[in-house]
């Protein structure tokens, strides 16, 4: 687990995301070689699938068209926040967002369908974007970015100074 400047708050490795085109070979060889098998995926609003290892889905895919010149790719690495006593609290994950801004970091929020679960998507660089899942509380305050058929990315950030989003976008 990774320790947090929040007091009690610890994150745990998740899963890793892949854009990828749906009958890539590089998908088949990482099925065998950590024998995941296809599993539930909530109703998100573009394709992809989850692979599962026994009962964890510890791969993400999202489908790209195929005449994407690269059939695998990574999307992000996501995170759990856990606590000592269970599910972080609204007050935990208010502070994760706080700290984001607080940073800097371009961030943007969506949930998942169906699940009462908050994704922090956070890019970290031109390659590197970090998910964080955290419980959905009624109170928090998230951010919108639109999502693209094919990829989720962040598309907003905001400024230390007027606590606005603004557009800077990602590719």
């Amino acid at each position: 687990m990774i320790p947090n400047n929040i007091d009690g708050l610890s994150w745990a490795f998740d899963h890793i995301s892949l854009n990828t085109t749906p009958d890539a070979k590089a998908v088949t060889d990482l099925m065998t070689l950590f024998a995941l098998e296809d599993g539930f995926r909530p109703p998100f609003p573009f394709s992809g699938r989850w692979l599962y290892q026994e009962d964890k889905p510890v791969w993400h895919l999202i489908d790209q068209p195929e005449d994407n010149s690269e059939s695998v790719r990574l999307n992000h690495i996501a995170f759990r926040g856990v606590t000592a006593s269970g599910q972080p609290t609204a007050k935990q994950t208010q502070t994760v967002i706080n700290t984001l801004k607080h940073l800097n970091l371009p961030f943007h929020t969506a949930n998942v369908p169906d699940e009462d679960m908050l994704q922090i998507f956070v890019r970290i660089s031109a390659e590197l974007m970090i998910e964080l899942d955290l419980p959905l509380h009624s109170t928090i305050e998230q951010t919108k970015a639109p999502a693209t058929e094919h990829t989720i990315k962040p598309s907003y950030h905001y400024s230390p100074d007027d606590q606005t989003p603004h557009g800077d976008t990602f590719s």
